[in-house]
């Protein structure tokens, strides 16, 4: 997906950019902790069968019904945590350990943390999810809230791959398949909890449709979240891995 993705050129540019000013925006943990005191197997080996939406009802906030009505850093950083926080309970289930992000939401003018000098879009670096809203002014808020959702849901299930040993430095065409697998798993989680609207899953892939590298890419991301989306279970994401 254009503008989103693990993007090991912050690293090589950190090396030769001048130091930027401080970071504009929110930066938190998501989750704020590691998970339940008694995950203490590692992720590595984790299998995604082993990932699903159940159990979902027991998170409650925030709601994503009423996200729009927040301006949109609180949006980016609600969405990143709403999101963290139902794959460290799905971790926690199995009782293994989750490794929470630092959820860096870069306002203009504001620079990413520490080497992640790239503020032009969304992606993951190291352990770090930089999410500029000025990204998400131009491409996602014009389309919806669940528009906002997605790219973030998407990093998240990137992240979710590099934890449990399935995903290299720089995601492949399976990972970005099984990545939006991944993110059509938690919003099903939202259909669970009664706070998509109608429309909503529309608005992901009227993005997807504008931001996909082409309509031929834009149509498998767009299958794979539906996977996810239609049984809620990582099982099914599987496929995209053969």
């Amino acid at each position: 997906m254009a503008g989103c993705g693990s993007d090991s050129k912050s690293d090589k540019s950190a090396s030769t950019s001048t130091p930027k000013p401080a970071a504009q925006g929110i930066t938190t943990r998501a989750p704020a902790s590691s998970g339940a005191a008694g995950a203490t197997k590692p992720a590595t080996g984790l299998a995604l069968r082993a990932l699903s939406a159940r159990r979902a009802n027991a998170l409650r906030r925030p709601n994503i019904a009423g996200v729009a009505d927040k301006p949109l850093p609180q949006q980016v950083q609600l969405l990143a945590s709403d999101v963290g926080a139902f794959w460290q309970e799905a971790f926690n289930r199995k009782q293994v350990r989750f490794r929470p992000l630092t959820i860096a939401v870069v306002e203009p003018g504001g620079a990413g943390p520490g080497q992640c000098t790239d503020v032009t879009h969304p992606y993951l670096c190291g352990d770090a999810m930089v999410l500029p809203t000025a990204w998400f002014a131009e491409n996602a808020e014009p389309i919806g809230d669940f528009a906002v959702a997605f790219p973030i849901a998407y990093l998240w299930g990137q992240d979710i791959l590099r934890q449990i040993g399935q995903s290299g430095a720089k995601p492949t065409a399976a990972d970005t398949l099984t990545a939006s697998c991944l993110a059509g798993i938690w919003s099903a989680s939202v259909y669970q909890r009664k706070l998509l609207q109608p429309g909503d899953i529309a608005e992901a892939a009227k993005l997807v449709a504008t931001t996909a590298g082409s309509p031929q890419a834009a149509k498998a991301m767009a299958q794979a979240f539906d996977t996810g989306f239609g049984s809620g279970q990582g099982g099914d994401c599987t496929k995209f891995r053969r």
